[in-house]
């Protein structure tokens, strides 16, 4: 659900006083914990956390990463077995196994906090002009062979 701006800041108000628990009782707003938090930290207010629900959060969190490692690793090692145990796979197998273990992987690597996001920004510059310039020659001059052949 969509919350107005005021209704975020009618919370927030509340919460300041009554803390977060409290105040979604009584407004019965917003769904989740989580989002009167992100409230409040993208509103640059500091509300009373109850330090329970901060522990079972944190709790919570762990849980789900530990699990998440547990099936990667097996996903992980089922894949190898398939790998070692198979004399023969078809490629469409292969294909199925490849995307499988990069999940499986990538998953892992960012539970590990070892994952980038790699953003790069791509332009034409030096060595890629002269590599397109080579490649525009390269197409006119087939286009001339081509041309020559069929007159």
């Amino acid at each position: 659900m969509a919350y107005t701006e005021e209704q975020r800041i009618e919370f927030l108000t509340l919460a300041q006083e009554v803390g977060i628990g409290r105040a979604m009782r009584e407004l019965e707003y917003p769904g989740s914990y989580q989002t009167a938090l992100n409230w409040a930290k993208n509103h640059g207010v500091t509300v009373n956390v109850d330090p329970v629900m901060q522990h079972v959060k944190a709790f919570d969190d762990l849980y789900k990463t530990e699990h998440l490692l547990a099936i990667s690793k097996e996903g992980l090692q089922r894949i190898w077995q398939e790998l070692t145990e198979s004399k023969v796979l078809s490629p469409d197998d292969q294909k199925k196994l490849s995307e499988a273990f990069q999940k499986y992987s990538n998953t892992w690597l960012v539970l590990n906090g070892k994952a980038n996001d790699i953003k790069e920004t791509h332009t034409r510059e030096g060595i890629d002009v002269d590599l397109l310039r080579l490649l525009a020659d390269e197409e006119a001059r087939n286009r001339g062979k081509v041309d020559s052949v069929e007159s």
